[in-house]
C-alpha cells in the first residue's frame, strides 16, 4: 500500500470514529440527566442491535428539556452522516447555556427520578 492510501485509510477511520463519538456523547447525555441511570437496561444485550435498528431510542429523561432531547436523538440518528459534529454540539451546548441558567431541572420532585432502574430488583 502506497503511503498516500495509508493515509486516507486512517482519514477514514478517523471519520467513522467520528460518528461513534457523537453517538457516544447522546448517552452521555442522557446519563448525566437521568442523574445517572443506566441505558438500555431493561434491553438484552442480544436484543439491542435489533432493537435499535428498529428505531427505538433512550426516552427522555424527565429533567430533560425538549431541545436537549432533540439533540440527543440527531446524536442517535440512525445515518451516521445526519449526526451532528462536535464543533456543532459544542456552538448548540454554549448557546443553551447562555440562554438558561437552569441546566438541570432539580425543582421537579417525582417519584422515582431514576426511570431506567428496575427497582423491583431491590431488597
Amino acid at each position: 500500500m502506497e503511503r498516500e492510501d495509508k493515509i486516507r485509510e486512517k482519514f477514514k477511520k478517523i471519520e467513522a470514529n467520528r460518528y461513534k463519538v457523537n453517538w457516544s456523547f447522546g448517552v452521555l447525555l442522557w446519563e448525566i440527566f437521568t442523574l445517572g441511570g443506566t441505558p438500555y437496561a431493561a434491553i438484552d444485550s442480544q436484543q439491542l442491535f435489533g432493537y435499535l435498528k428498529d428505531g427505538h431510542r433512550l426516552r427522555k429523561p424527565r429533567l430533560c428539556d425538549q431541545d436537549m432531547y432533540a439533540m440527543m436523538l440527531q446524536c442517535w440518528n440512525e445515518t451516521p452522516e445526519r449526526r451532528p459534529v462536535v464543533d456543532e454540539l459544542a456552538a448548540r451546548l454554549a448557546k443553551m447555556l447562555e440562554k438558561s441558567q437552569v441546566y438541570i431541572n432539580l425543582g421537579r420532585q417525582e417519584e422515582s427520578l431514576y426511570t431506567e432502574i428496575d427497582h423491583s430488583l431491590e431488597q
